[in-house]
């Protein structure tokens, strides 16, 4: 059977934004904890297939895991943003780098990032 070359792969959507501290801190395929429509008290929050930007600090807030306010954003098919959650006084509990893929230049690739917040608000785009 012969291989086909020209076969075209389905383009990878990151469409959970993590930011902090005025920046863009990774991307990632899904989130859970936050589906609660208008927010919520504490809740671990796991964000999933994802990569950190090359500026990305997730790692050094592991090493000292001092409370942030977090936002994590939505983003619909155009890249604007869909929904928008505002995570309070929220510290990393876990971060698990994938193993076995190829590495992207300047791209750490996420297994799972799960953090744990003291309560978060859901606003609309």
């Amino acid at each position: 059977m012969a291989h086909d070359d020209t076969a075209v792969w389905p383009e990878v959507k990151f469409d959970f934004e993590l930011s902090f501290e005025g920046a863009v801190q990774g991307a990632f395929q899904s989130a859970s904890g936050i589906e609660k429509p208008g927010g919520g008290s504490a809740a671990r929050v796991e964000l999933t297939k994802g990569a950190l930007s090359p500026a990305s600090t997730v790692e050094a807030w592991m090493a000292a895991p001092e409370p942030r306010e977090v936002s994590i954003v939505l983003r619909d098919e155009a890249g604007g943003a869909a929904m928008t959650w505002r995570l309070a006084k929220t510290r990393p509990v876990d971060l698990v780098f994938a193993t076995g893929v190829g590495a992207l230049a300047d791209t750490k690739l996420v297994e799972r990032l799960t953090l744990a917040c003291e309560g978060f608000e859901q606003d609309p785009a």
